[in-house]
């Protein structure tokens, strides 16, 4: 559907003053005026489509006539106060009548006004609609509207006055603050007097606000149709009732956006309608109207409606009081030339049929400016390979239309791989099609999820990634990668870069659930995979991401109950329970406490964890994670002295404090750690498991014996079980 609307225009009608001299005539202002005559039959000019008020005779009878004023001169403010003299400067204004208008709507309801605009004329049958105060464009407006909401008609004042009287006087005060206008205090005291006072009560009290206005609107109040007879719209219908259509020129209204639903002149329109319009003519004026009896408050402005081709320009009215009145809300329609554009869109590509929704935008720029026009094509999600085209008619005649293409169909399934407008400017040739060609190639996007075969395995086991491909172009498949990065600490220190990669695989895969070949670590840690496909001419390349839980695998040796460790003598030298001490390739220093001692692999036999026979080395329990691992606690222990009290390896232990450096040297690597935590526990229970986990964070696990208590008889024995844990130091992932 064609669609160019606008919000309400300003009026089209040039300013001009008409006088017409073989009917009734109200001429106000002006130095050379033409005396009204009062009384008559109304002219009964043709109502338009957009009226609802026309002027009744004016007889003379609600105001008074020949009545001495002055306009005051440039500069004059009438907020500063009525003048108590004539303004020096002013000139003199001979008003023919002063008083209220009468007028009717085409109901035959009746209604009072008042002139806001002293200098322009008006006379019986001049027609109007409303309009606002900012469309009136006349000053000083809310204390106008103080004064109808407190004066004749609608409050009985000013008091002990005729009628007439007051309405000469209230329509003295709307031209004070309207357009200047001064009564002498010596040729018109009782005037002056009623209209001094009204004025002050205004500018002591007012000022008012604008009345809001009767519930009936359509929306916009404007539109450019094209004469190739497209469908415009929506105009959505604002209201507290149902009311009449009203249509004006070779315009059609329907009701629904297809155009079958067509509405006549005199039906009636619900609240809240939608209506669409058409038209195949060129002839102006064009437009449709609803009209509704309601209550019009006062204060409420009438404009000239333009519907005498002999009239330019008439008075500006104001409703004197709130009165029940046809109530008219419409469109004016701007017809203009139109040919069309047929859009035809191509699409292709492996990808084809899982594409989202394609959206083509025409904007078209009129040749003369104004308002471009934006027209749409949507091409549904999901069609499939080939062809279709599209015509957009009612296109502004010489218009220049950009062609872009703002949703290109490109979503998590598939990649938009190739695209072209053909041209992508245009320019609209009347009663004419012009052709432009849109083209899409899409590659189809799989979707990749994985998961590892196994959250925790043993050092040198196997075990392999499982990946599941949704997506795939149909009948393909694609080149498959997966890297598994690690050791790390934990999950949350991956990082899957180049350094930490432990293990490349390949292989090809398919539709749903493929599994990766199997892989072999022995470094305890956290591992992480990354799988990824690569680009074919069917298939876009995909991948997953890195550290997610699901894709992780730690490798640590298998959990182990915690031991007893015999670190300390009881006063007899036992069999050795380590056998004989060799040259171990292990040391361990800690100046800190003077330990330099040799390391040496120990096991856990009966419950026990044997140490070596010569307290002078330390033992590493081989169950337990090696110096420098990623993960897990590695277990060292040795004796603090021997079956007579001399110092063992770990005579000093008791003494570590936070922050002492611990080294441990293999195979030509030191590893570094720092003194964490220290504490004791009594040798009559076993030691807390939490020193002899596989898993979780590493760190050096030093046990010994402590709290020696000597006999009577010479013997000794140590009572507690010392334990000083440090972290690694310098590590990071």
């Amino acid at each position: 559907m064609s669609s160019i609307l606008r919000t309400r225009p300003a009026r089209a009608l040039s300013v001009a003053v008409a006088l017409a001299l073989t009917s009734v005539l109200l001429v106000v202002g002006g130095p050379a005026q033409a005396e009204p005559i009062l009384g008559g039959e109304p002219t009964r000019a043709p109502r338009g489509t957009f009226t609802e008020l026309q002027v009744l005779p004016i007889t003379g009878e609600r105001g008074r006539t020949g009545v001495n004023a002055f306009d005051a001169p440039a500069g004059f403010n009438p907020l500063d106060g009525y003048p108590d003299a004539v303004p020096a400067g002013s000139t003199p204004n001979q008003i023919s009548y002063m008083g209220l208008i009468p007028a009717r709507d085409d109901e035959g309801n009746t209604a009072l006004t008042y002139c806001i605009d002293l200098l322009t004329s008006t006379e019986t049958g001049v027609t109007y609609e409303r309009g606002d105060w900012t469309e009136a464009n006349v000053p000083n407006l809310p204390y106008v509207g103080y004064i109808l909401e407190n004066y004749h008609p609608t409050q009985p004042q000013p008091a002990d006055v005729p009628d007439n009287v007051k309405a000469a006087a209230v329509q003295a005060a709307i031209w004070f603050f309207s357009d200047n206008l001064v009564l002498d205090p010596t040729q018109e005291p009782q005037l002056y007097q009623l209209t001094s006072a009204i004025v002050a009560d205004a500018l002591e009290n007012g000022p008012a606000r604008e009345p809001a206005p009767p519930a009936l609107s359509v929306s916009p109040t404007s539109a450019s149709v094209p004469t190739t007879g497209e469908l415009v719209g929506p105009f959505t219908v604002t209201a507290d009732g149902p009311s009449t259509l009203r249509i004006q020129g070779e315009v059609e209204v329907f009701s629904d956006a297809a155009g079958t639903q067509q509405l006549a002149a005199g039906d009636t329109v619900p609240a809240g309608a939608r209506l669409w319009v058409r038209t195949t003519s060129s002839e102006t004026p064009q437009g449709f109207a609803l009209q509704r009896e309601l209550s019009v408050p006062e204060s409420t402005v009438y404009l000239y409606d333009g519907n005498d081709p002999d009239r330019q320009r008439a008075q500006k009215l104001i409703l004197a009081q709130t009165t029940r009145l046809d109530v008219v809300a419409g469109v004016r329609l701007t017809p203009y030339a139109a040919g069309g554009i047929a859009v035809t869109k191509r699409i292709r590509g492996a990808g084809a049929g899982l594409q989202g929704p394609v959206v083509i935008r025409v904007v078209c720029t009129p040749a003369e400016g104004g308002t471009p026009v934006e027209r749409r094509v949507r091409i549904p999600a999901r069609t499939g390979a080939g062809s279709r085209t599209v015509t957009l008619t009612g296109l502004p005649a010489e218009a220049t239309c950009t062609i872009t293409e703002p949703r290109t169909g490109q979503n998590r399934r598939v990649e938009l791989t190739a695209s072209s407008i053909e041209p992508g400017n245009v320019t609209v040739v009347q009663d004419e099609v012009t052709p432009v060609a849109t083209s899409n190639t899409y590659a189809a996007r799989p979707d990749i999820r994985s998961r590892t075969s196994d959250k925790r395995v043993r050092p040198g086991r196997p075990f392999h990634d499982r990946v599941r491909l949704t997506g795939l172009a149909p009948g393909t498949t694609v080149p498959a990668t997966a890297r598994l990065y690690g050791p790390f600490t934990s999950l949350a220190a991956a990082t899957c870069r180049p350094e930490n990669l432990a293990r490349t695989v390949t292989w090809r895969a398919g539709p749903g659930w493929t599994r990766t070949p199997a892989v072999r670590v022995r470094a305890p840690g956290v591992y992480t995979w990354v799988v990824s496909t690569e680009r074919t001419a069917a298939n876009t390349a995909t991948r997953t991401r890195c550290g997610v839980p699901a894709e992780t695998t730690t490798v640590a040796k298998p959990s182990y109950p915690a031991p007893e460790v015999p670190g300390g003598f009881s006063g007899t030298l036992p069999r050795s329970d380590g056998g004989p001490t060799r040259t171990a390739p292990t040391l361990i220093r800690a100046p800190g406490i003077g330990l330099r001692a040799s390391v040496v692999p120990t096991v856990i036999r009966g419950r026990r964890m044997l140490l070596p026979a010569n307290v002078g080395a330390t033992a590493w329990l081989r169950r337990s994670a090696a110096p420098g691992d990623r993960i897990g606690a590695t277990v060292v222990a040795g004796h603090v002295s021997d079956r007579h009290d001399r110092p063992g390896a770990l005579w000093g232990l008791s003494r570590a404090k936070k922050g002492q450096v611990v080294t441990v040297s293999r195979r030509g690597t030191t590893h570094r750690y720092q003194v964490s935590s220290t504490a004791r526990f009594q040798r009559t229970g076993r030691l807390p498991h939490r020193f002899f986990t596989t898993t979780g964070a590493h760190r050096l696990v030093l046990i010994s014996c402590t709290g020696r208590v000597v006999y009577a008889n010479g013997h000794f024995h140590y009572t507690k079980y010392q334990v000083v844990v440090a972290t690694p130091v310098g590590r990071k992932g």
